[in-house]
């Protein structure tokens, strides 16, 4: 699983500190950074390297604001301001210009409110990152973007000596692949922060899950069966990886 490095910038010290701790309860997150101040916020990411930045709009007594840190460092952001609402074609402008994943939460906020917007940002940033790859032609006859890619799971009809996986698609009917080891997706092209693992049998593109079932472990995705139709495939979710998959999709009140 893909670990996300957070930088936090917020110029209340006991809300930052609330907000670290937070970020700490969630499985795919590592707070790299984090400060009340611009100049230190920057000079910590420049040593840290985050992958995405969350931030206050509006600094008290501070020569930049929330909009011009993220303008100048070009890096996914969540901003976390009450007044997202004053800024907010601002904020959109951001998202055009510069082809981020861009989002918002708007302060009051309830700590399970602000955990669930943080799950939405990191899933944005699983789904950019992976769009960016396709698979490797060596096994599929010619690239193969990730988007139509649903699922993949063992070849059972093959018995369970077999290396052998079927790949099932939102467009066309599951394939083979021969020879093809889970332990190897990245060398082929399968980046792991977009295929998540739900069994030791399958592996999930995280953006085709439709829901997650809390009571009945099972995740849901839509795939074209060998018949060439479009059918609702209920997976299995085994209990070592059911956490996980928690966090990633968290019932909803």
């Amino acid at each position: 699983m893909t670990i996300w490095k957070i930088a936090l910038l917020e110029d209340n010290i006991d809300f930052l500190l609330d907000r670290i701790r937070n970020l700490e309860s969630i499985e795919q997150v590592k707070v790299v950074a984090y400060a009340t101040n611009s100049e230190n916020f920057l000079e910590l990411v420049k040593q840290t390297k985050p992958d995405a930045i969350l931030v206050d709009i509006e600094l008290k007594n501070d020569s930049m604001s929330g909009l011009d840190i993220a303008y100048k460092l070009n890096l996914p952001v969540l901003f976390v301001s009450s007044e997202n609402a004053k800024h907010i074609k601002d904020i959109e402008h951001l998202r055009i210009e510069q082809d981020l994943v861009v989002d918002h939460m708007t302060k009051p906020f309830t700590e399970n409110a602000y955990i669930k917007g943080v799950h939405r940002f990191i899933k944005d940033l699983y789904i950019r990152n992976a769009s960016e790859f396709k698979i490797n032609s060596n096994y599929m006859g010619e690239g193969v973007p990730y988007e139509s890619i649903v699922f993949l799971t063992s070849d059972k009809m093959e018995g369970s000596e077999s290396n052998n996986k079927m790949i099932y698609f939102n467009n066309q009917p599951p394939k083979k692949l021969v020879d093809f080891s889970f332990s190897k997706m990245t060398e082929k092209g399968f980046q792991p922060s977009h295929f998540i693992t739900i069994h030791r049998s399958f592996r999930v593109n995280i953006n085709h899950v439709k829901k997650y079932d809390h009571l009945k472990f099972v995740v849901e995705v839509e795939a074209y069966s060998s018949k060439g139709k479009l059918e609702l495939k209920k997976l299995p979710v085994s209990e070592n990886f059911r956490p996980a998959i928690r966090k990633l999709f968290p019932r909803t009140l």
